[in-house]
């Protein structure tokens, strides 16, 4: 059976094949995996992929151990921590950048983050730490990103406001109750109290100036609900589990022009 491979995949083995350290290297091979067809006849490719994805990550194992500190502890700072979480290329790092004076990379193509980058929010004589990490997806959590996730006073999960919208934000809630850890939106301290499961959190909807109004209305009416939701209970469910009653609301923002930022600011602080 021909692979049939995709513009997307030949893109991400050319970045992969120019690129010159190890973490270009993963990155490279992660978009790969992610842009492959996944049928019979890549199942050969797909196995080689993901054993060189397997061999970079021990090697950064190796490296981080030997030079010491863990670059996903990232220490608080500010009135408060708030992470940034989402699937490739769902505009975490445009949201960093149009907030704070970090040096940020921005790019088209997925995997651009590898590590966690923090920045600092000034407004209104308040200072909010935002921390961009990298991407997510259902088959991979970078390791020791739970550890930032779990370290934050916020989590946001961020999607991008169009036809996959409800996928990436199924998809990341998935992950995270899958490691124990469900979000509400309500002050971190009611929701940790004798309950380290929980966490306070928000959907941040980027790219807002490019999308239908109706992926914001669907958003908030999945997933804005009253109540309160066990990981326990959400693995044992399907998508609609996890979206009916979280009470997770749900900002709309864009970093190109700067809409729905200051609401963004306000529900975190």
């Amino acid at each position: 059976m021909p692979a049939n491979l995709t513009p997307e995949y030949e893109k991400a083995e050319l970045r992969y094949r120019q690129a010159t350290r190890d973490e270009e290297r993963l990155a490279g091979l992660q978009a790969m995996l992610s842009a492959i067809p996944k049928h019979k006849g890549t199942e050969k490719m797909q196995a080689d992929i993901k054993r060189r994805i397997s061999q970079l990550r021990r090697e950064e194992q190796k490296t981080v151990h030997s030079k010491g500190p863990d670059p996903f502890h990232i220490p608080r700072s500010g009135a408060g921590q708030v992470v940034l979480v989402g699937a490739p290329n769902c505009g975490k790092s445009s949201l960093l950048a149009a907030t704070t004076k970090a040096e940020v990379k921005v790019a088209d193509y997925p995997f651009t983050t590898v590590v966690p980058q923090p920045g600092m929010w000034h407004k209104d004589d308040v200072q909010i730490e935002l921390v961009d990490t990298p991407p997510v997806t259902a088959d991979h959590v970078p390791t020791g990103l739970m550890g930032t996730i779990r370290n934050a006073d916020v989590v946001c999960v961020v999607v991008e406001a169009g036809e996959a919208a409800l996928d990436q934000a199924d998809m990341v809630l998935e992950v995270l109750s899958a490691r124990g850890l469900a979000l509400r939106s309500a002050p971190r301290n009611e929701l940790t109290a004798g309950n380290s499961s929980r966490r306070s959190g928000l959907i941040v909807a980027t790219k807002t100036d490019l999308a239908s109004p109706e992926t914001i209305t669907a958003l908030r009416e999945l997933y804005a609900g009253s109540g309160t939701q066990t990981p326990d209970e959400s693995r044992a469910g399907p998508s609609d589990a996890l979206r009916s009653g979280n009470g997770l609301e749900v900002v709309a923002a864009s970093a190109r022009t700067r809409q729905g930022l200051d609401d963004w600011f306000k529900q975190l602080w």
